[in-house]
């Protein structure tokens, strides 16, 4: 049974029938939030949290965000850049400098903001797991080294390629500024900051407790307890994060004050550059980029998936609005259930 609560603690009518929708495509769980910059209107969660396991999902349960931590990475960059540690136009040569191994090609000239938006030319999944053995340990830097050593895939700036491996990168160049891991940053200049407590990287359970919202592939199979459940972890700056809906929707909240100049992070300038846009730009720094009559013009959106979780945020800054869904499966039918989520959400006018 679907558990919902608004705002400030009351139970009110839940905009969309979670319940209905989650049975209907037969998902394990399901939840959803509404959102504007300064409270959360409506959240609720629906199903279990393991299929063949009486416990059900719960509103403070965590779940995993795949690529839509890449926005948050994102933050963590502007952060540094505030400090004036790095530049949008850092690039790795210059960050890493004699470190660099003779192996690196013309990925290591490219400037931190196209990592960022894509369009640095960088392959996307090339063998992710041999980048994290080549990390040894909490440094990153072998990983990022691997990958600049790979052959471009087109010229710096010259189209929009989608690669994970540039915000290990991107990650990898905070860590060498800083001296601290990409988890720890994360914590101090964004999660802390903003009050977020159940952030995580990796699995959100322990198989035995069943203490969180499991991992399952279609048709709705537990993903079985052994190895990490989710991708190396040197992939975290590209989409490792877990959380609450509740605290997600705190650094969806940021987002939507920060394109109103009133970030609580990030000076003005800065903020502004995360809501910049190139002309005719499909991808932002951390956000994909659609036009939409019902969100009064530009939306901000992101999917992420590990293959066995799956959430996805709409952000319409003009009517100071979000909308968030998440579920613990995958597939092709799991992006068409919380694409309808969204647009019930949307269509109740919440």
């Amino acid at each position: 049974m679907i558990a919902a609560i608004f705002a400030l603690g009351l139970q009110v009518a839940a905009p969309v029938d979670l319940d209905a929708i989650r049975e209907k495509s037969g998902l394990p769980a399901l939840g959803a939030a509404v959102l504007t910059s300064d409270r959360i209107l409506w959240q609720g969660v629906s199903g279990v949290r393991r299929v063949g396991e009486r416990a059900t999902a719960q509103l403070n349960d965590k779940w995993h965000l795949g690529s839509c931590g890449k926005a948050m990475t994102v933050y963590l960059l502007a952060r540094l850049v505030a400090e004036g540690k790095l530049t949008w136009e850092s690039t790795p040569r210059q960050v890493f400098g004699s470190r660099l191994p003779e192996t690196v090609t013309a990925l290591a000239d490219v400037p931190l903001n196209q990592f960022l938006t894509h369009r640095a030319g960088v392959p996307n999944q090339a063998s992710i797991r041999r980048f994290d053995a080549a990390a040894g340990g909490p440094d990153r830097a072998g990983a990022v080294f691997t990958i600049l050593s790979l052959a471009p895939l087109s010229d710096p700036g010259e189209s929009y390629r989608y690669s994970n491996m540039g915000y290990i990168v991107a990650g990898g160049m905070a860590e060498a500024v800083t001296g601290q891991s990409y988890e720890s940053l994360m914590k101090t200049r964004v999660f802390d900051p903003l009050g977020i407590t159940t952030a995580g990287f990796g699995n959100m359970a322990q198989f035995e407790a069943n203490d969180q919202p499991w991992p399952h592939r279609p048709p709705e199979r537990p993903m079985p307890n052994r190895g990490t459940l989710d991708n190396p972890r040197v992939f975290a700056p590209a989409g490792t994060i877990h959380m609450s809906l509740a605290d997600w929707a705190k650094f969806v909240q940021e987002f939507l004050r920060s394109g109103r100049g009133q970030s609580r992070l990030l000076p003005p300038d800065v903020a502004k550059a995360l809501h910049h846009v190139e002309p005719g730009a499909t991808y932002g720094r951390g956000w994909m980029i659609a036009d939409r009559a019902w969100a009064g013009g530009r939306a901000y959106l992101h999917a992420g998936s590990n293959t066995m979780n799956y959430a996805l945020v709409w952000v319409a800054s003009a009517l100071d609005r979000a909308y968030l869904v998440v579920t613990n499966s995958e597939g092709e039918r799991v992006k068409d259930v919380a694409d309808e989520v969204v647009q019930a959400l949307v269509q109740s006018r919440r």
